[in-house]
């Protein structure tokens, strides 16, 4: 029986593993973005925006419906008859049509709010592709940090596991015995926190992609091409060119078209509509039928539209003056963005690269000569901490000089400079 409940145990456990390792999922930049572009929520979502806007198009395109008018007397006090057809009744058919261009004018104005849905679409994507990159590269790096911790925990486990025994055996001394365990925890205690910001940058991954919950993402990242990489005197204004086809730069240019279009189409609202109309008479007053034409035309003799166009004005002079500011935060934000990268991207290329890899043979050495007992407890923890410290600021810069460059691309709106995949 005890046999029976194990196997099956064991058949669960495995089934469990199996589903955790099928959940973790070994993801590229490149492919993230890819899942990102093909399933966001958000970006789904915006896509009907722009159908809504087109939609508007149409509607602006269609001709006011024809309407037909039929009167008929439904009691008639001579005969004392209801719904007499033989009574007087009166059919009219009547068209509204549109005069000053209006119709015309509302098209272009819905066809610039098509373009503008567009470019808020764009300037979406652009938020939420920058948000992806820094959650991915934040999310690489963080695991790259619990390796370095995952290092140093497993060394001082099997050191702690020779100074237990040494301790019973009345070899080592109590301090040395619980200083080392005391190092231990403050390990375990920072990777607890950096785990933590882990799951919520999993939680947040998870909801870019649109996957389960309960999907484990194991970020990938080549990060080669830093090193050679480098500015020279024409970047920034080459930049600076790159500015103008920006989502927020054209869109507020659009915001002065469109409402250049509306003034034009509230002044046209000026000029009154004209509707025309076939009326038929039976059984008149003046004859027995009477086929008349008609056309009706409001006077503008109080209502010329005056509000409406005075707010016109305005709003196309307000959104002239966010155009106005828009290029000026475009500009210092590109420039603090470049300015920034160029630091870092210095201050990157400035150590030697060989520094991680002698300080990893470092405490390799370090971690041999204190089991030899040839340095002193505190030198062992001195020389460790100086290791975990610069490995992880290592590891800082790299991440910074990335994330620099990267805002520049943000700020453009494109991925003009790919410096990892």
């Amino acid at each position: 029986m005890k046999k029976i409940i194990l196997a099956v145990l064991f058949t669960v456990l495995s089934q469990q593993n199996l589903l955790l390792s099928q959940n973790e999922i070994q993801l590229t930049l490149s492919v993230a973005e890819e899942i990102f572009l093909k399933n966001n929520l958000k970006l789904i979502a915006e896509r009907y925006s722009i159908d809504m806007a087109q939609a508007n198009v149409i509607q602006a395109r269609l001709f006011e419906n024809p309407e037909l008018n039929f009167e008929q007397n439904i009691y008639s006090r001579a005969d004392g008859e209801f719904f007499d057809f033989k009574s007087p009744n009166v059919i009219q058919f009547e068209q509204l049509f549109f005069l000053a261009g209006k119709r015309k004018k509302l098209i272009a104005l819905e066809k610039l709010n098509v373009e503008i849905a567009q470019l808020e679409f764009q300037e979406l994507l652009r938020t939420l592709r920058n948000a992806l990159r820094e959650n991915f590269i934040e999310f690489y790096y963080q695991k790259k940090s619990i390796a370095i911790y995952n290092k140093g925990i497993d060394e001082l486990k099997k050191l702690i596991e020779v100074y237990d025994e040494q301790y019973a055996k009345g070899n080592v001394s109590l301090m040395e015995n619980a200083r080392l365990k005391a190092l231990l925890f403050g390990l375990q205690s920072e990777k607890f926190e950096i785990e933590k910001e882990i799951i919520e940058l999993q939680k947040e991954l998870n909801l870019l992609l649109n996957q389960q919950e309960q999907t484990m993402n194991n970020p990938q990242l080549e990060t080669n091409a830093i090193r050679q990489f480098a500015f020279n005197e024409n970047t920034y204004n080459l930049l600076k060119r790159e500015l103008t086809n920006t989502p927020l730069l054209q869109m507020a240019q659009k915001q002065i078209e469109a409402e250049e279009a509306n003034l034009r189409l509230q002044k046209s609202l000026r000029i009154p509509d004209l509707t025309v109309g076939v009326a038929y008479e039976r059984e008149g007053e003046l004859r027995p039928e009477n086929v008349g034409l008609y056309f009706n035309i409001p006077i503008p003799f109080f209502n010329r539209n005056q509000g409406e166009i005075k707010v016109a004005e305005a709003q196309l002079n307000q959104n002239r003056t966010l155009h106005q500011q828009q290029e000026k935060e475009s500009l210092n934000e590109l420039y603090a963005a470049y300015s920034k990268a160029n630091e870092a991207l210095k201050f990157y290329q400035s150590y030697d690269k060989g520094l991680e890899n002698d300080f990893e043979r470092l405490i390799e050495g370090i971690v041999s000569s204190f089991e030899r007992r040839t340095i002193s407890m505190l030198e062992f923890i001195d020389y460790y901490e100086t290791y975990k410290e610069i490995m992880l600021q290592l590891q800082e810069i790299e991440k910074e000089t990335i994330l620099s460059i990267e805002a520049i691309n943000f700020v453009l709106g494109k991925n003009y400079f790919r410096i990892v995949e």
